[in-house]
């Protein structure tokens, strides 16, 4: 039966559509306009389509996604075109793709690990809602919060970023300026939404607090300068961020941690944050084999 690949076109997203709902009436296409992707046609027909999307800060590695239609799945339709996409990451300098699973119980995480890909990293999404009953915060003496203007936002924001997460292994930097402008275009962020503290009027922590559909929040990163953590500095400014949000209308927040990452797991349980779900992160090499 004659397959072919062929790059994305924006006439294939009505079929696409169609094909990703026949998984879930509310699965969404995968994000194709910020993404390099191919569709898999069989006999002229699309059956799928799988594509990689750069992973910001992190050179060489980019997320993977797609789907093959369920009628077609079972008959090497999958293996096909992650062949041909691996050697298209190759080609184009990509050293790992990695792909995120609810489960590693799932059909796609059986699929991935059977052509190499490993776990990598897990991660935990937690929620806490409502937000009117958090202890209140208290900051020492010295120490304030600001918010900053629009010019001085985005290096105080990277310089913190870094002075914070550097030496971890979910440090995922912004080598430019234009790649935290570009991110903050993509939620529609302003300077007002990130949340600065002070020590002696220097910027020593930082938090970035942003709206969800439904008056969710999320706050992500949040960081303090190693100089001046365990101090409850990071407990502090999450509580200061959580009352923004609230006094912002919001009703519930989600925060995310490495399951790794036991200091912030252990924070943001004590101020009553609970799981609400969790990814395993997949990853291979792209190098032929």
């Amino acid at each position: 039966m004659m397959t072919m690949i062929r790059p994305y076109t924006t006439g294939d997203a009505a079929v696409l559509r169609r094909l990703a709902q026949t998984f879930s009436p509310a699965a969404p296409l995968p994000a194709t306009s910020r993404r390099t992707t191919w569709v898999l046609l069989r006999q002229g027909e699309i059956i799928g389509c799988a594509g990689f999307a750069l992973v910001p800060g992190l050179p060489g590695v980019a997320d993977l996604d797609g789907f093959i239609a369920p009628r077609w799945q079972r008959g090497g339709a999958g293996s096909q075109l992650l062949r041909f996409v691996l050697r298209r990451a190759w080609n184009a300098g990509i050293s790992h793709l990695n792909h995120a699973v609810p489960s590693l119980d799932t059909p796609a995480a059986h699929f991935l690990t059977h052509h190499h890909f490993h776990l990598e990293h897990s991660e935990t999404q937690f929620r806490l809602s409502p937000l009117d009953a958090l202890p209140p915060p208290t900051l020492p003496p010295g120490y304030t919060v600001a918010t900053l203007s629009e010019r001085s936002v985005i290096p105080h924001f990277r310089a913190l970023y870094d002075a914070s997460f550097a030496p971890h292994p979910w440090h995922q930097p912004y080598p430019e300026d234009a790649d935290v402008r570009a991110e903050m275009d993509h939620v529609g962020a302003t300077a007002a939404d990130f949340l600065f503290l002070q020590y002696e009027a220097q910027p020593v922590g930082v938090a970035w607090l942003r709206r969800l559909p439904f008056d969710e929040g999320e706050i992500e990163p949040v960081g303090i300068m190693p100089a001046h953590q365990r101090r409850g500095l990071g407990r502090a400014l999450l509580l200061l961020a959580l009352n923004r949000l609230y006094a912002q209308g919001i009703r519930a927040t989600r925060i995310a941690a490495w399951d790794a990452n036991a200091a912030a797991t252990h924070l943001y349980r004590s101020l009553g944050f609970r799981p609400a779900s969790r990814l395993f992160y997949l990853t291979r090499a792209t190098a032929p084999t």
